[in-house]
């Protein structure tokens, strides 16, 4: 309960919850944590990494249609911009060098990610 209540202090000093910190752990109150050994850390890949590939990738999706949006390209006329006949229209399509590295950069996370 004391390590919840240096969380919760209204009085903040590393002074303060360094000296509670030593109380708990010179009388062996201090919660253990377990830590997984390389083998289970490797089992499976961590379940927020596996969920936020998709957010990442709609919020690439966005910014890329974004930067499509403000230079006045028309739309694509293929149903997803990122799938290979999308892909092959954005590259014939005439965009200032550092738009089109923005757009690469974020196609990468998107390929990354997904």
């Amino acid at each position: 309960m004391q390590v919840k209540a240096i969380a919760h202090a209204r009085i903040k000093t590393d002074k303060i919850d360094a000296g509670v910190l030593a109380q708990l752990h010179a009388s062996g109150f201090l919660p253990e944590v377990w830590i997984p050994d390389e083998r289970t850390e490797g089992a499976s890949p961590p379940r927020r990494a596996a969920q936020a590939g998709p957010a990442v990738s709609r919020a690439r999706e966005d910014e890329v249609h974004g930067i499509l949006q403000a230079t006045s390209l028309p739309k694509c006329p293929h149903a997803d911009l990122f799938n290979r006949r999308g892909r092959a229209w954005f590259e014939r399509q005439v965009l200032p060098d550092d738009e089109r590295a923005a757009i690469a950069r974020h196609i990468r996370e998107i390929d990354r990610v997904a």
